[in-house]
């Protein structure tokens, strides 16, 4: 499997635009895709059930999608990653920002200590988790890059080139260009819930696997972004049978194809930003 996705990495650059001849479906809306393959590097992600780390599956997935994007739309796209390199965060989000993305989606294998547990999920951002369940996802998920990220965003306060007000002091107001960003933040995240409703019904049609639901977590990958973000879980590693289909190529290709025919549905549907 590195050996493919090295071979990948060759083929294309960072963002890449298709050559291929033929009719293609002309989106109207999400002109730009960013796929975010989970983990990467040092982060491994969880361990399947047969041995193989979720940073393995994540890549080829991602891969799989761009090229049904790039064959069959005009649609432009953006990997956060394109080789076995580990990626901060919040580094993900903002290249989706610096590119103008118009839909953000990170693509991960999900596991439990529950071995039974099988099914997709589609998380949007939330500030709190709901349930311990939900913590220890995004613990796993993002324990490891957590520990590299800076204690604040670059963006974390609205007045990113002036310090916080003191106790005493009011509040500056907000900059034309501040308000406007979080109005479109705002619109995001409401269109968040949309997306990863979207994404879970083709998952579940698709992959006949389990529609395990569409939930809140405050993922860190999801903070910052400026366009619908979702983290998608398609699949667990943990799973005796499900863990092994995620392994196989063809399966993998199943998996692409349902984001696929989630985005192109997106594109029809989704309220424009």
């Amino acid at each position: 499997m590195k050996t493919a996705v090295g071979l990948f990495s060759c083929l294309f650059m960072l963002t890449a635009t298709s050559a291929d001849a033929g009719p293609r479906r002309s989106m109207q809306h999400l002109q730009h895709v960013v796929l975010d393959p989970g983990h990467g590097g040092t982060n491994m992600g969880t361990p399947g059930a047969h041995g193989i780390h979720e940073k393995y599956l994540t890549l080829p997935i991602a891969l799989a999608v761009e090229k049904l994007l790039l064959q069959h739309t005009d649609t432009q796209v953006t990997l956060t990653r394109r080789e076995d390199v580990a990626m901060g965060l919040r580094e993900r989000t903002r290249l989706a920002n610096e590119v103008r993305g118009d839909i953000f989606l990170s693509i991960h294998c999900n596991a439990s200590p529950q071995t039974s547990a099988r099914g997709v999920e589609v998380y949007f951002l939330s500030p709190d988790s709901a349930t311990a369940e939900i913590a220890d996802v995004v613990h796993r998920e993002e324990g490891q890059e957590q520990a590299t990220e800076p204690a604040h965003s670059e963006h974390a306060h609205h007045a990113q080139n002036t310090p916080p007000p003191g106790p005493n002091e009011p509040a500056l107001p907000l900059s034309l260009d501040q308000i406007l960003q979080e109005a479109q933040m705002y619109r995001a995240h409401a269109q968040a819930e949309q997306v990863a409703g979207v994404m879970l019904d083709e998952l579940h049609r698709t992959l006949n696997a389990p529609r395990r639901g569409v939930m809140q977590a405050p993922f860190g990958v999801l903070k910052e972004a400026e366009m619908p973000a979702v983290v998608v879980e398609v699949g667990f590693l943990s799973h005796e049978f499900e863990g092994r289909k995620l392994t196989n190529a063809r399966y993998q290709r199943r998996v692409a194809r349902a984001i696929f025919n989630a985005i192109v549905r997106l594109d029809r549907e989704l309220v424009t930003r």
